[in-house]
């Protein structure tokens, strides 16, 4: 009989569990008051974000933000998200719809203090992202982005922007 593999949830395209992991401790270690995801994807990434914020909930109140241009998706990530128990002093809010327009929306200018961008990997696509974002942050604000290396050419951009690349394995 052979084994299970572990890695079969990740397999479809999501973020590999150690990117996560990574994330988490990032966000730990931060303790950001707003969070910002593009491709929320299947919500997987964006739970493990909120765990992480579990651990910091009682110093001062957080939200995360996450949005996800697929229907289908953005329908099971809602479903997945709501399933899961959020504690007093964090709150989520998925939202559905382009990444861009809401890297545009007037209340985030200023007040983000990390995004994980894993939306669009088009390199036109991320560049644009990239030029926002430092109008979203606040000073000490971090951004990451996911696949910067491998077949998408990102790695390019991201350094463009400054960016500082972490070649983490790739599952797909």
């Amino acid at each position: 009989m052979g084994s299970l593999d572990p890695y079969a949830d990740y397999r479809s395209g999501s973020c590999e569990p150690w990117t996560v992991a990574f994330l988490q401790a990032f966000v730990r270690a931060k303790m950001p008051h707003v969070l910002l995801e593009t491709g929320t994807f299947e919500g997987r990434t964006a739970m493990a974000l909120l765990e992480a914020m579990v651990g910091y909930a009682h110093l001062h109140g957080s939200r995360l933000y996450t949005v996800e241009a697929d229907s289908a998706r953005y329908e099971d990530a809602k479903q997945r998200i709501e399933r899961c128990l959020v504690p007093q002093g964090v709150g989520v809010q998925l939202g559905f719809g382009d990444a861009m327009a809401t890297l545009e929306l007037p209340h985030l200018q200023g007040a983000v203090d990390f995004v994980f961008l894993d939306d669009d990997h088009s390199a036109a696509h991320v560049d644009a992202e990239l030029s926002l974002i430092p109008s979203l942050l606040r000073p000490g604000g971090v951004c990451c982005v996911h696949d910067v290396i491998g077949p998408f050419g990102l790695d390019s951009v991201v350094r463009s922007h400054g960016g500082i690349i972490l070649d983490l394995p790739r599952l797909h």
